[in-house]
C-alpha cells in the first residue's frame, strides 16, 4: 500500500508540474501564430513557418478556417496564398485573396482550375473573375465545355467575356445553351446578352421553346439587347 501511495504522489508531482509547462507552450503558440498571422518582423517570408513549427498554427479543419479568416483581417497574403495548397481551407484563401484584390495571387489561384474538388474549382473560378485575371479563358472555355460539374460549368460560363469577348467564347456560350443542366444555360443566356453578337440570335430562340417558363424570360432579354446593340452599331 505505501509503494501505491507513492506512485500516486509522483504521478500528482508530474502533472503539477507538467500542466503549467504545457500552458506556457500554448500560450507561445498562440503568440507565434499571431506573430505570422499580422506579419510582425517586417516582410519575413518564413514567420508563418515559425509559427507552425512552435505549434501555433491549428490542425483541425475548423481552426484552419478560422486561421484564414484571421489572415483575411490582418491582411496576411502569405498565409493565404501558402492556404491554397490546403485542400480542406483553399475555397476560403482563394475567396478571401479576391475580397483583398491580391492580383499577384492569379497564377496560384490559377492551379486550382484543375484540382479535383468540383468546390475548389467553383471557388477559383469566382475568384479569378474578379481578379479580373485573363489569362485563364482557355481554361474556363474548357470547364464551361466539359467539366463534369454543372455547378463548376455555370460558373465557367459565368465568367466569360468578362475582360472581353472574342468568336471561341462567343461559340462557347452559343454551345452552352444547350447543356443537359438548364442552370447551364440560363448563365449563358446572361452572358450573351451582355456581349453576345446577332449569330447567338438564332440559338437563344430556339432555347426559349426548351426552357422553362420562368426561365424563358432570360433568353428574350438577351435577343433584345443583342437587337439593340446591333441595331445601335448599324446607325453609328
Amino acid at each position: 500500500m505505501a509503494t501505491v501511495g507513492w506512485m500516486f504522489f509522483l504521478a500528482m508531482m508530474v502533472l503539477s508540474i507538467a500542466a503549467p509547462i504545457g500552458g506556457l507552450l500554448w500560450w507561445e503558440g498562440r503568440q507565434a501564430e499571431r506573430r505570422g498571422f499580422a506579419g510582425e518582423g517586417g516582410d519575413d517570408a518564413h514567420s508563418v513557418s515559425r509559427a507552425r513549427a512552435l505549434g501555433g498554427v491549428a490542425k483541425t479543419t475548423n481552426q484552419r478556417i478560422h486561421a484564414v479568416r484571421i489572415a483575411k483581417a490582418e491582411r496576411d497574403v502569405l498565409y493565404l496564398m501558402d492556404a491554397l495548397t490546403d485542400p480542406d481551407v483553399r475555397t476560403y484563401a482563394a475567396r478571401y485573396l479576391a475580397d483583398l484584390g491580391v492580383g499577384e495571387a492569379g497564377p496560384a489561384i490559377a492551379r486550382l482550375l484543375s484540382a479535383s474538388d468540383a468546390r475548389a474549382r467553383s471557388a477559383a473560378i469566382k475568384a479569378l473573375a474578379r481578379l479580373q485575371y485573363e489569362e485563364v479563358t482557355s481554361g474556363l472555355i474548357e470547364l464551361a465545355s466539359s467539366d463534369e460539374s454543372p455547378v463548376v460549368r455555370s460558373h465557367a460560363v459565368g465568367a466569360l467575356g468578362r475582360a472581353g469577348s472574342d468568336e471561341r467564347i462567343e461559340r462557347t456560350l452559343i454551345d452552352a445553351l444547350s447543356d443537359p443542366d438548364p442552370a447551364v444555360g440560363w448563365c449563358a443566356a446572361h452572358r450573351l446578352a451582355s456581349i453576345g453578337g446577332t449569330t447567338a440570335i438564332g440559338p437563344l430562340l430556339a432555347a426559349v421553346e426548351r426552357a422553362h417558363p420562368l426561365r424563358r424570360r432570360a433568353y428574350r432579354k438577351a435577343v433584345r439587347q443583342i437587337r439593340g446593340r446591333s441595331a445601335s452599331s448599324r446607325s453609328h
